[in-house]
């Protein structure tokens, strides 16, 4: 797995965290079924936030490409109002291969 880190707003400034670090945590955590449609992102500007990140064609066949090669056997991570903390490819993996339920 490439090493990735994650960030989102937090209180004073962004919150962030190592994957791998996250992952390690979680292990023994319970997996819980979630709706696709209940996550909120899936209709966000995720990847690419017009700022750092430009959606170009070369931006998004790497996506595309990610995508197609997740595992989807693991589990996608959830913060504790819901927001993806891992998993996002493996998300969009699963509307691509027909599980969107909304």
């Amino acid at each position: 797995m490439r090493k990735q880190y994650h960030y989102w707003p937090g209180g004073s400034g962004s919150d962030a965290w190592e994957v791998d670090r996250l992952i390690r945590l979680s292990a023994e955590l319970p997996v819980t079924e979630v709706s696709l449609a209940s996550i909120a992102e899936i209709d966000s500007v995720y990847w690419f936030d017009g700022r750092a990140e430009q959606p170009t064609v070369r931006k998004v066949v790497e996506h595309a490409r990610l995508i197609g090669e997740v595992d989807t056997s693991y589990p996608v991570i959830l913060g504790p109002h819901g927001g993806v903390m891992d998993g996002m490819h493996r998300i969009a993996r699963r509307m691509l291969d027909g599980y969107f339920d909304c």
